[in-house]
């Protein structure tokens, strides 16, 4: 799922996995990207990265899961500056 908030200029994309799902993997493309703006990337664990707007309207996200295995949250906020 991809929540929206664009009057903070910030999103949360959140990917579940129920413990019986057969599924182990899914795609997702996001919604609602500007070209002209990056997009910073950040996780419960710290880890951060900065991706395009262009680079994320053409990317589809190969999320994978182990039976077992549990992952913490992505959020992503825009840059509020134009890319020069």
């Amino acid at each position: 799922m991809q929540y929206d908030r664009p009057k903070e200029s910030n999103g949360l994309i959140i990917a579940c996995r129920r413990e019986k799902s057969p599924y182990e993997k899914a795609y997702y493309k996001l919604g609602g990207i500007d070209s002209n703006k990056e997009y910073i990337f950040s996780d419960a664990d710290g880890g951060e990265f900065t991706v395009s707007g262009k680079e994320l309207e053409k990317k589809v996200w190969n999320l994978q899961y182990s039976k077992n295995e549990r992952r913490n949250y992505t959020s992503a906020r825009r840059d509020k500056k134009n890319i020069t």
